[in-house]
This record gives C-alpha cells, structure tokens and sequence, in this order.
C-alpha cells in the first residue's frame, strides 16, 4: 500500500496516527528537493516514469498497470493538482467551541435547518487554517527572526503593526521594512534584524471580522449584533461561521441577531446555470424585455429556502402579474379622476356593507403582509397582493360596484361612498407595491390627481411616504362574515349563469335573473335581508331568495346548479333592454321626456340622465 503523509489529506491522517512522519520532497513548483534523492530538480510529472523504472531496477516493483481513476483538479485553469504538507498557520477553536456552540442557539436560523446544519459543522470542525499563499491580501503579522528563524508575534508588535494600518492601509506591510513596524523589539536571541510573513490571511477569516472592523467601527450602522446575515446555503461552512467563531472568541457573542439562507438560482428544469450549456439567463436581459420592476417580482415570487429556477416561461407568466396589477392601479386612478376626498369624501358610517368589508379586507392585507416582511417570508407576500389585487378587487369588487360607478350620478352619494374606498385602496396598495415593483409604484404616484395626492401628504415620491399600518377603526367582522358567506353563494350563482351561456341562452349576465334556494333557512334569512342589492352582487337583472324552493311552473329555467345546500336557477330575464345600464327591466320608457329623449331608458337612468 502507497502512504505518502506528506501528499493527501487522507494519508496525513493516517500518518499521523501511525507515527509515519511527514515527509514532502516537492518545492512550491512541483520540483524535487535534496529529499528527493537522485531525483533532485526534476518536475514530478517529468519523475513520474523514472520512478518507476528505478523501482524495476531495483528489483522493489512486483507490478504496475494504468488505470482511469477520478483526481483533483484546478476549478479554474482545470489542470491536475497535487497535494503538498507545508507549514500553515491555525486558529484553535477547541478553547471556545463550547461557547459558539451555544451562542448558535441565541440565533434565529431561516429556515430552522440552517441551525443544525452550522451546529454540527462547528461540533465537529478541526482548527482554522487561517494561512493562504496569494500575492494580494490582507497581511498575516508575523515577523521572523534573521537569526533564529523564531517568529514574533506578540500584542506588542500586532498593536504597533494595527497602527500603521490604520494610517496608511495594509499595503504598508510590503511597502515598509520590518524595522519600520518593530523600533526597539527584539528577538529572544537578542536578534533585531528580522523578515516579514509573505502568507495572507484566509479571506473568510476578511469577511468573518466585518462585525468589529465595520459594524463597531461606524457609529450610524449601530453595532453588533447585526440585525440579519444573508447569503447562500454554502455560507454555513464560509462567512456565517467564520464571523460567529471570530466574535464569539473576542466579544463572547454571536454577531448577529438573525441568518437568512437562500438556495442557488436554476434554470426552469433544476439545472445548474452554465454558459456552456447555455441555460444562463441575463439579468440585463430581463430587464431589456420586461423591465426590472418584473425581475423583482420573481425574486419576491419564489421561496428562496429551496433552489430559485427562472425561465423564460416562469417571466412570461410574471409580466402577465405585473401588468394585472398594473391594471388594478389604472382601474382606480381612472375612477378617482373627478374624486376630492377633502370635499367628496363619505364617512365610515354612511358605507354600504360591501364597502366596509372591502376596507376590512384591504386592512387584514397590511397585517398579513407585514408580517410576511417581518418574517422574509417575500413568496407570501407576492401570493397575498396577486390574491387581492386579482380575486377580491378585480374579480369581486371592481365587477360590483361599477354599476354604481358609471349609471350612478357622478355626484351622487352612493357613488361617492365607492371612489372613498377606491382612495383608500390606492394610498395602502401603493405603498405596499413600492417594497417590490417601486417603478410601478413610482409611475401610479405620479399620474395621482393633485387634490388626492394632497389628501396623501404631497409627497414629491411614494418612497418617502409612510410604510401602511394596520388601522383598527377599519376592522369590521360581521360585514367580513356576512360577505364571505356571499362569495361563496356569488360561485355558485356565477356557474349558473356560465352554463346558461355556454348554453347560448344568454350573452351578458345582465340578460338572466337568479333564484336561490336555501336547505338552511337561517342562511336563507340572512342573504334576503340584502335581497334588493343581490341583482347588483351577481350582475344580473334580479335576483330573489325563494323561501318554498324553486317554483315548477312559470318562467323557463335555462339553467340550474344544486351545491352545498344551495339550489340556483337561472331564468331569461323579461323586460326590456336598457340602452344605459343594459340591465332588462320593466319600467323601460316609463319616464320618457320631451320628444320622447329617455324612451330607451329604465327609471333609474332616466332620473340620473335628467340630472347631469
């Protein structure tokens, strides 16, 4: 069996606990020394085959062959290394492992398996290597004796050597001589002509002392403990560990309150990203094509725990987000164009249940997403404000209240009740986009009308308005129950009518009435209180709660939906057609002016249209 202690790290285990001895006969350039015999000065490849033949001649070498293996290589010229024993300089941790190990757990890990991951990377860790050998870094201060060869590295030497650095930078150590830094120290053996440490310090061990040599160094950034340490799940073995051993060893303390861990970025199928493959996507590309206000909202949109894949698909699909939530933010600042809120604003207690159940709504959504901020939980947020933006404005809301919106008269307080909620949405969602899209953000505070933007504090940019908070004064809990029981029945009734039209028995939903029946009578009771508005929640022409289940005879049903204890039939509705609202009615002409102006006009219409 070949052992070489002195050329692998496997063999120098082993050699150490057998006593073989290190011995390592190859310079730094891969040239035999005088420990290498009658090989002297050659290269190790070139000695390779020499080796050999001399084994022969001697008569030690009962076989050879060739054999493919796997072996170490060069990350980045891909050239074969060698491993070579050389003298290092190490950092113990034996005299603080306990310690660090239980600072670990003063820490919050996200997610929880960073704890266990750098727990037992530092349970079992063997002393730092703290030495490297590279033209450029931050110099080791160490002095060696001329004489001796002893080295001098006292408080007295490092405090004269940090003094320097601090006026005129590390480069000093190169630029100077040795006396420049050692005036009047000396040597054990009396010697006072010494050499400097050519070795640099290992670069994590750089990093690992921003916490004393930033943070504590700079009064406005508050210190140590940090707030957050964020980096890739590698860091547990760099940068996280490296600055908790070199705090917790001078301050006897973890450096920072919080670690964030995040996965690497993949292409769409899993795969690692490789130019060569040519699966690498461009960030400046994506931001060319669908601008960066996209590109942030896929960081905000994947969970970073687990490794983050983009493509071109997963983009595609994320402008389509952006431009709804785009359209959200035209759909209010178009309805709030004729909106004063310090004149046409309506009090709380004058909204409709719907209006106040979007507000409470629009309030449970600051909540939520502040504490999805606060826990860097960014993919919930993102699937919260989408949710919103899409199902419970677009989707609900926005289909509801137009009605009330373009038939109402523009100053009519119904009207007005639906643009102050519209103006409350718009100053909160703003605000809560500008985390993550802030160009979107940005482009809606902009186009504001100035009698709204004066009502929102006249800043010149959203970014220094106030982050929204949640406000109590618009919680309402029974008007977020009654409307939740609502939605559910609005499905069922929106089924109905999509079978009638897929039936072709009508186009637009306003061309059907709905009748709902109830197995729970309690419920039943409940939605006919509101029964007047229902024709407006489900954008029909009527809408009536039967308390004797449907009737069997009368108006052709064009379609019907039992589910969950509700029955709903949807009819063709009568009347006629209103050239205004498009709602079918009966009152269609009934209020016909001079030459007979509001003769395709129902009531209602004819009222409003008499009045603008």
């Amino acid at each position: 069996m070949h052992t070489a202690p002195g050329h692998g790290p496997d063999d120098f285990i082993i050699g150490k606990v057998y006593n073989l001895g290190v011995v390592s006969p190859l310079d730094g350039r891969g040239i035999f020394t005088k420990e290498g015999g009658i090989f002297e000065g050659q290269r190790y490849d070139k000695a390779n085959p020499l080796v050999v033949e001399h084994l022969k001649e001697k008569q030690a070498l009962l076989g050879h062959s060739t054999f493919n293996h796997s072996y170490q290589h060069c990350w980045r010229c891909k050239k074969p290394l060698i491993f070579r024993a050389t003298e290092q300089w190490f950092a113990s941790v034996e005299g603080f492992r306990k310690r660090a190990l239980e600072c670990i757990d003063t820490v919050e890990w996200l997610p929880n398996s960073g704890r266990n991951r750098i727990f037992n990377m530092v349970e079992n860790r063997s002393d730092w290597c703290i030495s490297r050998q590279r033209a450029w870094g931050v110099p080791i201060p160490v002095f060696y004796c001329k004489g001796c060869s002893e080295p001098l590295m006292s408080d007295q030497s490092i405090e004269r050597v940090a003094a320097v650095f601090d006026k005129e930078g590390s480069d000093s150590w190169w630029e100077r001589e040795p006396s420049y830094f050692l005036q009047g120290l000396s040597c054990k053996c009396g010697s006072t002509d010494f050499i400097r440490e050519t070795d640099i310090m290992d670069v994590w061990f750089d990093s690992g002392v921003t916490h004393a040599a930033v943070l504590d160094e700079r009064p406005e950034l508050g210190g140590t403990p940090c707030e957050l340490y964020l980096e890739g799940s590698d860091q547990h073995r760099g940068w996280f560990q490296s600055s908790l051993l070199t705090s917790v060893a001078v301050s006897d303390r973890a450096p920072y309150k919080t670690v964030l861990t995040h996965g690497f970025v993949v292409d769409e199928s899993g795969r690692k990203m490789s130019k060569s493959v040519g699966n690498v996507v461009e960030p400046d590309e994506v931001i060319k094509q669908y601008g960066a206000d996209v590109l942030r909202l896929w960081v905000a949109s994947v969970n970073y725990t687990d490794d983050i894949p983009i493509g071109k698909n997963m983009l595609v699909q994320l402008a389509d987000v952006y431009r709804r939530l785009r359209n959200t933010a035209r759909f209010l600042l178009g309805n709030l164009s004729d909106f004063d809120p310090a004149v046409d604003k309506v009090d709380k207690s004058k909204l409709s249940s719907l209006d106040r159940f979007v507000l409470h709504r629009l309030n449970e959504v600051v909540g939520e997403v502040t504490r999805d901020f606060d826990r860097f939980e960014f993919f919930k947020y993102y699937q919260l404000l989408q949710n919103f933006c899409g199902v419970d404005l677009s989707a609900f809301y926005f289909d509801i209240v137009k009605d009330r919106l373009y038939t109402s008269h523009p100053k009519d307080e119904a009207r007005r009740a639906v643009q102050t909620v519209l103006c409350e949405v718009l100053h909160t969602l703003v605000r809560l986009l500008a985390p993550v899209t802030p160009h979107l953000a940005e482009d809606i505070w902009q186009h504001l009308s100035e009698p709204i933007k004066q009502s929102f504090g006249n800043q010149s940019s959203v970014l220094l308005t106030d982050y929204p908070v949640v406000d109590a004064s618009l919680e309402d809990k029974e008007a977020a129950a009654y409307w939740s029981d609502l939605m559910a029945v609005r499905l069922t009734v929106n089924k109905a009518l999509e079978q009638a039209r897929a039936a072709r028995a009508i186009g637009s939903s306003l061309e059907a009435t709905v009748m709902m029946s109830f197995e729970d009578k309690e419920k039943a009771a409940k939605i006919k209180k509101v029964e007047k508005d229902l024709a407006t929640v489900f954008i029909t022409s009527g809408a009536q709660v039967s308390d004797n289940g449907l009737p069997k005879d009368g108006a052709e049903v064009i379609s019907t939906v039992s589910e969950d204890g509700l029955t709903v039939a949807a009819y063709k509705a009568s009347g006629d057609k209103c050239a205004r609202c498009w709602k079918y009615t009966g009152d269609v002409g009934s209020k016909t002016g001079g030459d007979n102006q509001f003769g395709d006009l129902c009531g209602f219409c004819a009222d409003v249209v008499a009045r603008l």
